[in-house]
């Protein structure tokens, strides 16, 4: 919501990454998006000439554009309180996404500020009490327990956005990589087709081998003669006829494939599958370096929008330069969300020993503020019970370095002496003499020993040197002796 009454809009800025068919919109007025065709996934708008920004500074899909006028325009030019309800929108496409932060500069007409301050008189008096006095009576989104000072001492995530080349699977030397992607393989020409036998001798047709047969006669009556053949082997006559045997067209590691075609040429083929590939090259935003335990990757998909697989290869074995529907190039990709956790080493906080009992009210009330301004203004403090609480006093403020009563010598008696904090507020300062007197002026000053404030670096008590310059007239005689020489010293020459 923007009041246009007391509020300019100045500059309204879209930064960050996107890529693949994305619309950004104001009260349903695209302001910033990607080219797309209107018939296909319905975007259109600024970012170059096609729908998937790549190449030269949004090589990543970074963002930096300024849309300030078209988010006026959407918000048209009607006074009053103006909604601004931005939208971002992705269309998928195979691997798209966004990440983007909308920026706003408002100015304030009326010259009261956008910021709430908070004043402290004497100045470091609330930055000084100790931690304990801060925790028991927080200030409302200002100082609260676990954020002293105003400061989170919280681990907080960092995210960056990586891209990298696909890995591709490599072969052997002498070996071909062919077939669409995700369905490669190696691809060796098959060995020619090579007879031979392993028993007897070839046939002139090369259908056959052929040996003799085994004859095994009998040693007892009657007398009989058997022929026979090995396994595998058929008895013709005396002769055995045994298959051809054939040289093996492919590597033990390999399957024969049979007849393919490869960029346009038919032969019998071996295949394997790859058991190589490329390495990822990862390239990431912000300055950030991939780290695969910090990073959570997408690998490509390598489908169309319909779901089906991208063809690289044509039915005649070429490869395919691949395009999507609207003409551009596919570029094949793996994407990772990397996330990085960073952590503050906390110091300890100085030790103070400042501390209050508590708050009390001493402005409230609207003012001139509008009531839209009023409506974010939160409470002073924890347990404000005031209509807007503009201005506090801290209840029992003391600055006690001995947390307890303090002991001291009497000044002409040298007794010991106990006081309260409150008995040594009411004491005479005992350097008033001094600085009654004309005659005495301020010559050094320190903190007295263990009265150092070291949260606001505020001296509690300070040790103060004077000097005390007393004129005095005194009567003295002045006797005067006079003492004339008459003489001269004579020229010499030679």
């Amino acid at each position: 919501m923007l009041n246009t009454e007391e509020y300019d809009l100045v500059n309204v800025n879209l930064k960050g990454r996107a890529w693949d068919h994305f619309k950004v919109s104001v009260n349903g007025e695209s302001i910033w998006a990607s080219q797309g065709r209107p018939d296909r996934q319905g975007t259109t708008g600024n970012w170059g000439s096609k729908c998937n920004p790549d190449g030269g500074s949004n090589g990543q899909g970074n963002m930096d554009v300024n849309v300030t006028d078209s988010v006026k325009a959407a918000i048209g030019t009607g006074g009053g309180i103006q909604e601004i309800d931005f939208l971002g929108e992705l269309k998928w496409k195979r691997t798209g996404g966004m990440d983007i932060v909308v920026q706003l500069m408002v100015e304030d007409k009326t010259g009261r500020g956008l910021e709430s301050e908070y004043i402290q008189t004497p100045a470091g008096c609330y930055d000084a009490l100790n931690e304990d006095a801060r925790a028991a009576n927080p200030l409302e989104g200002v100082y609260s327990p676990e954020e002293i000072l105003g400061i989170t001492n919280d681990p907080y995530v960092s995210r960056a956005f990586c891209t990298s080349p696909v890995e591709k699977p490599t072969c052997k030397v002498g070996e071909t990589l062919f077939g669409n992607v995700t369905q490669e393989v190696c691809l060796t020409n098959a060995r020619p087709i090579q007879k031979y036998c392993s028993r007897g001798i070839m046939d002139v047709t090369q259908t056959h081998c052929d040996e003799d047969a085994k004859s095994t006669t009998t040693t007892t009556p009657p007398i009989t003669t058997t022929l026979s053949c090995p396994f595998g082997g058929t008895l013709i006559g005396s002769k055995c006829r045994i298959p051809v045997s054939y040289v093996p067209r492919c590597n033990a590691d390999q399957d024969f494939r049979g007849n393919m075609i490869v960029r346009g040429v038919r032969k019998d083929r071996c295949s394997r599958s790859p058991t190589s590939s490329t390495s990822r090259s990862w390239s990431c935003t912000n300055g950030q370096t991939f780290d695969s335990s910090s990073c959570n990757v997408e690998p490509e998909n390598y489908q169309t929008e319909t779901g089906g697989l991208i063809q690289t290869v044509d039915s005649n074995g070429f490869p395919v330069t691949p395009y999507d529907n609207e003409g551009s190039l596919i570029t094949f990709k793996d994407t990772a969300v990397c996330t990085t956790t960073h952590t503050i080493e906390v110091e300890d906080e100085p030790v103070s020993f400042c501390v209050f009992d508590g708050y009390e009210i001493m402005e409230e009330g609207p003012g001139d503020h509008h009531p839209s301004v009023l409506s974010v203004i939160p409470d002073f403090f924890v347990g404000d019970t005031g209509d807007k609480t503009w201005k506090v006093n801290l209840e029992g403020y003391k600055c006690n370095p001995t947390y307890a009563d303090i002991v001291g010598l009497e000044r002409y008696t040298g007794e010991e002496v106990t006081y309260t904090w409150e008995e040594i507020r009411e004491l005479d300062n005992h350097c008033q003499v001094y600085i009654d007197d004309a005659n005495c002026s301020e010559i050094g000053r320190s903190c007295s020993m263990g009265w150092l404030e070291k949260q606001t670096d505020r001296c509690i008590a300070d040790t103060v040197d004077y000097e005390c310059i007393t004129e005095t007239a005194l009567d003295f005689e002045l006797e005067t002796t006079n003492n004339v020489c008459e003489a001269s010293i004579p020229c010499l020459w030679r």
